[in-house]
Formats: C-alpha cells, structure tokens, sequence
C-alpha cells in the first residue's frame, strides 16, 4: 500500500490495529493534524468555514516500526455546518459501539483538540468538552492527550496563561485521572508525530470508553448514557435560550417603527423559529420515559467508569463574539468568568421557568451590521460620479446608528461575518473615514475604532491601499520586533517595512489602519501596502527618508538650538494630532521620527499603537511594546497588569526625546538615567508655545 490510505472506519479494522481517535470542535485541526502525520498536507483540512469532516474517516497509515497497524480516525465536532449534535452523537455511538461489539477493538488513543486562540471556553468549545468527559468516562483517561494547536496565531505569553488556566481548570478532571497535556506548536510532520509517539508504543495499553461500555455491556440506549443526557442538558439550555429570544423578538417587531429594521427583524424570528424547532425535535429524542427512569434507577447495573466532571461554563456575552474581543475591564484572566450559567433540569415543557437572558441586543446588531453590508453590497455608497463621492443618507445614518451603540459589541459581531461580506463592511468604513470630511471627532473616533477592530478579526485590508508587489533589495536595512525594513530594488526612493513570518497579521493589519487614517504634515505618509510571497505577511510601503531618523539626524549634524527646537515643535503636532484621534503611539522615540528632505520631523512606526476612549478596555491581552528609556513610569507597571499606555506615556516619551535628542542633551539620559516630571512639564510648555509662535 501508499504511505496512507483511507479505509472504511467499521469493516475494516482489526483487533490488533493501533487506533487513535481524534475529537474535538469543528474548526480546530483535526483533519490537518491528520495530514500532518500522513504528509499529506492540505489534503483533507479546509480553508472554507464549512465542516470537512462530515462523517466518521479513518486513515490507515504505514509506520516505520509497526508497519500498516496505526489507524487514524477523524471525527465530526459538535455543533458541526451539517449535522445536528443528535446526528453526530449518534455517528460516534454507532461506530464505536460497532467495532467494539462486533470486532472487539478498543481504542489505543484520544487526542482530544482545543484552538489556543480562543479568548473564553464559552459555547461550542465548552459543549465538545463536556460531551468528550461523557463518552470518555475516567478508566479511558489516561489514553488521552489534550492538544493545543494555533501556537503561531497567539500571542506566546499569552497562550501559555490561557493553557495553564485550561490545565487548574477545565481540564483538570481530565488531567487528574491521568490524561496529557501537548502543544502543536510546529506544522510539521515530525511534531505530530511526537505527540502521539507514546500512545503508538504502548500498542497493547487499549481500554473501551465509557459509551462503548453503557451500550454493549449494559446494553443501554443512546439517551441513556452520560453523553446523551449531557446532550440533553446541553439542548434544554439551548432550547430556553432560543424560548427568551421567541419573546424579546416579538415585542422588538411590534414596537419597531423603522419598516427595514422590522422587515429584518421578521427574518431573524422566522430563522429562530426553525432553529427552536430543529433543537425540540432533538430533544424529544433523547427524552427517557418516566417508566423507563424508574426501571433504570432500580434495575440498571451501573457502569463500571464514570463520567469526567468539567467545570462550568463561562456566560457568553456580546462582547465575547470573536476571538481578538477584549478582555474584561477588571480583570487579567485571559478567560474573564463572569457568573456562570445555571443549566437547565427540567423537561422541555418546564422549560419557560428557566430563566435564559436574552440574547436579543445581539440579535438586533447582527440584524444591523448585516443590513448595513447588505445596503453596501447593493451599491448604496462608493459611486464615483465626475470623481465626487456619493453616499446615501441612509446607509450613513444607519452606520452612524450601529457604532453610536458599543463599538466593541458591533465588531464582536462583524467579526463573524464571511470574507466577502468583511471586505465590503472595511472598504466602506474606510472610504467614510476618507472621503466624508464633516464627521464629528467622535463620530470619526468611532468608526476608526470600529474599522481597526474588524480588519484584525477578519484579516483583511481596504482595496484602496492594496499595490502590485514591488521589487525589494535583498538585503534589509534595518530590523526590529515585527518586521524588516527594506528600499526598493528597482526604485530606491521606496521604503517597505516587511512583517516577520513569526508575527501576528493582526497587528501589522491594525498599523496599517492607524497609519492610514492619521495623515498629517508631521506623520510619515503611507502609500499603501502589498502581501510578499504569501497572503499571511503583510508589507507597509512608503517614502524612503535620506536623512535617516532623528537620533541619526542630530548625531550626523551640527545644528543649532533653534533649528532642533523646530523638530521638536514638529513632533508635538504630529503628536497632538493623533491623539485628537484617541490614538495613543506608545513607541515614541528617536528612532520612530524621521526627517524629511525639507528637514521636517515625521512620526513613524504605528505597530505598537491603538485606540484610547473611555469606553475602550484599559486592559490588553497582547504584549506591551515599548522602548525602556523612553517608557513612562506607569508603562513598567503595566507589564504586570496588562494595563494599555496612555496618552500621558507618550508626552513622558516625548520629554525623554527632547533630553535625548533635542537641544538639552544630557549624557545621563543616553545611559538610562532618571528624568524628573516638572523637567517634561517645562519641555512640553516650552516647545508647545514655541510650535505656535511659528
């Protein structure tokens, strides 16, 4: 045979085969790790967001040592794109029941998958989990691994805290009864199969899981085992929920004047209504008959493993509708615990005295941004018209509607939007930004914001700054954290700052947006960007500046007080400007302000850089760039509390420059030292007054 080949999951296995299953949410990577250890990268996993696995597929793999015995199996995640959780519950049972009885294969391993990138165990992660430490149960624990995966797409730091929480956690019942803990921090072959090499070698170590022992040895229904009442749980709640939002949406189309929102608002009702059905239908299945609970109480032996116990869920919320959404306000947890939800008990006709909240604030804004996408995708903006731009009223002052209500609660939820729709939501927010020149500073604000937030979450950037790729010198000019910077090969009067592989495009894509839209005399201007060898690693073009930075500039010549004074001035317009704008730089320093061929000082380098407003979280998950000399007290602080600089860290930066760069130079600065308040005070005044006199 190949390498691999793909077998049918029942007729095919053998007793003596090394069978690995593997489980978890749809959309964490168990069809790619699968490739990964065939080699058959790209093969099975999607880039769609629809499911690729729809059924149960194993995968017969030739191993060095044990030639065609291990056997892969893939499975479908609960809250699968096709299937109900009834239909997926159901085609795990059948196939392990199946092989169990009839072939007596048991498995020699699970690897159970979990994305490091989510910021909460909240909804379908929660749902997988807790549905795997039912049809697990503990005598079958300590074949299991628990794998992270999506290393590259997080923050390390912050990965490692959200692991450690998963591990005293969520995992915890998992772990005490033996199961391990891995990371795929590599997508490479030998990685994957480092991870499964133990349970490989321990080829005779096989145990049946609990499901398999509740329906052939006990002889049990589907709904009688612990996964199918913790399914049953699992829909009562969902049931509920979808009960609350029945009522909220009723009164919402009743008192609602505005005919399109009405209209929409009829099409969520009509969609929620098939969803109520669809989960009373599953969860009629899985009722068990009173006569059939007493039988079991008194008759039914019990089994011999039970079921893991996984700690309660984290509530959803609004603002917790996509991955990148920030953290709560008062608390560095990265999976911030709000109150955790009661589930339901009773029988589906009990379940109106569950109380649920409701999700119906959510529901509105979705029904918002879509028409909004929807009134863009129709042509209602954009038209250029003898090079004049046109937009219509309405679609403006719906836009004006959704990010007046809570910035962070909109992008939480156009974060879910498809690739399209995403590109046609960014291409509009940004043209507002250009093109419409009467917006109130909060109105502009707001919009940046908003726009700053979908271009992470979505990884896209407006067409207007797309370009063609440009020829680059092969060696860098200079290198930093994030990226390399590079002038043209063909043009020498290009600059292009390449983002490194190893870094998150959600930070360049977000430096691109601040830099964009902050275009001023004293900002260095953005031309715009291109995607170098892959669509993952993002490239900001602009101007080649011949007179280097400001800390080059000032060693390289010999100008007097007046003429660095005049800089200075520069840089707090420059600064003043962006701070109009809620944007706080939080990197200022020698080496981000460049001097032009008039010898004007520009503000460079957005990367480190984001949106300060009273309703944005202080907060921050991501690491804290900055500069140490130039850092502002309170900045060291915040590397302990995940506290995001202020604009006041920047006029400290700014004072710290002045010392450094301009016209009262200490060598006591250059060496780290001390520099007193009152001094950045007088600096700041003096330059400020000096900066309008001209």
């Amino acid at each position: 045979m190949a390498s691999s080949e793909i077998i049918d999951a029942i007729r095919d296995v053998r007793k003596d085969d090394i069978i690995i299953a593997f489980m978890g949410p749809t959309g964490v990577g168990k069809s790619y790790f699968i490739d990964l250890l065939t080699g058959q990268t790209g093969k099975r996993a999607g880039n769609t967001l629809k499911s690729v696995t729809t059924g149960i597929q194993a995968t017969r793999v030739r191993h060095p040592k044990y030639g065609t015995r291990v056997v892969l199996v893939d499975t479908p995640g609960f809250d699968d794109t096709t299937r109900t959780d009834m239909e997926i519950l159901t085609m795990i049972s059948d196939w392990l029941t199946k092989t169990y009885k009839n072939r007596d294969v048991k498995l020699s391993g699970l690897v159970y998958l979990h994305r490091i990138t989510d910021n909460r165990m909240a909804g379908t992660p929660y749902k997988n989990l807790r549905m795997f430490g039912g049809l697990c149960g503990d005598n079958a624990t300590s074949r299991v691994i628990l794998v992270s995966t999506m290393w590259e797409r997080v923050d390390p730091v912050l990965g490692a805290t959200r692991e450690a929480q998963l591990q005293q956690e969520f995992w915890r019942g998992l772990i005490e009864k033996g199961s391990g803990v891995d990371r795929l921090q590599r997508s490479h072959k030998d990685e994957a199969w480092r991870i499964i090499g133990k349970m490989v070698e321990r080829l005779d170590e096989r145990e049946k899981v609990l499901l398999q022992e509740e329906i052939v040895d006990l002889g049990r229904q589907l709904n009688e085992t612990e996964a199918g009442r913790t399914l049953y749980t699992d829909l009562q709640k969902l049931l509920a929920e979808q009960k609350a939002t029945f009522q909220s949406l009723v009164a919402q189309v009743e008192k609602s004047d505005n005919p399109i929102l009405k209209k929409e608002l009829q099409k969520e009702y009509k969609k929620i209504q098939a969803q109520f059905e669809a989960t009373f239908k599953q969860v009629d299945k899985l009722k068990i008959s009173l006569g059939r609970r007493i039988r079991m109480f008194f008759f039914t032996k019990k089994a011999r493993a039970k079921a893991i116990k996984i700690a309660e869920e984290e509530q959803d919320s609004a603002d917790t509708c996509s991955p990148h959404a920030d953290h709560d306000k008062t608390s560095t947890n990265p999976f911030p615990r709000p109150r955790a939800i009661k589930f339901a008990t009773s029988e589906p006709d009990e379940v109106k005295q569950t109380h649920i909240p409701s999700p119906l604030p959510n529901i509105v804004r979705r029904v918002r941004v879509s028409f909004l996408v929807v009134s863009v995708a129709k042509n209602a903006y954009g038209k250029l018209k003898g090079g004049e731009y046109k937009n219509s009223a309405s679609v403006r002052n719906l836009l004006f509607d959704v990010v007046r209500t809570s910035v962070k609660d909109v992008a939480g939820v156009a974060a879910n939007l498809s690739p399209s729709d995403a590109q046609l939501l960014v291409d509009y927010l940004d043209t507002v930004l250009r093109e419409e020149g009467d917006l109130t500073q909060g109105d502009q604000n707001r919009i940046l914001r908003l726009l700053s937030k979908v271009v992470a979450s979505q990884d896209v950037i407006p067409k207007y700054y797309q370009l063609q790729p440009i020829p680059l010198q092969a060696k860098s000019k200079k290198s930093g954290t994030s990226g390399a910077v590079f002038r043209g090969s063909q043009d020498n009067s290009v600059c292009v700052k390449v983002m490194k592989s190893e870094h998150r495009s959600e930070e360049f894509i977000r430096e691109l947006i601040f830099w964009a839209h902050t275009s001023h005399d004293n900002i260095l201007p953005l031309h715009g960007a291109f995607f170098k060898q892959d669509p993952t690693r993002l490239a900001l073009v602009s101007t080649w500046m011949d007179n280097g930075n400001l800390e080059e500039y000032v060693k390289a010549t010999k100008d007097d007080q007046d003429a660095r004074l005049s800089l200075l001035s520069d840089v707090i317009c420059g600064l003043s400007h962006i701070h109009k704008l809620d944007i706080v730089h939080s990197d200022l320093k020698g080496e981000n302000v460049l001097i032009s061929h008039e010898k004007r000082a520009l503000i460079a380098d957005f990367g480190a850089s984001h949106i300060s407003t009273a309703t944005a979280s202080s907060k921050t998950s991501s690491a804290i760039a900055f500069t140490w000399n130039f850092a502002a007290p309170e900045m060291l602080d915040s590397l302990n509390q995940g506290r995001r600089p202020k604009k006041a860290c920047d006029i400290w930066s700014f004072g710290v420059l002045t010392l450094v760069e301009g016209a009262f130079a200490q060598d006591a600065v250059r060496k780290g030292g001390m520099v007193t308040t009152s001094y950045i005070r007088v600096v700041w005044k003096f330059s400020n007054e000096a900066h309008y006199r001209t």
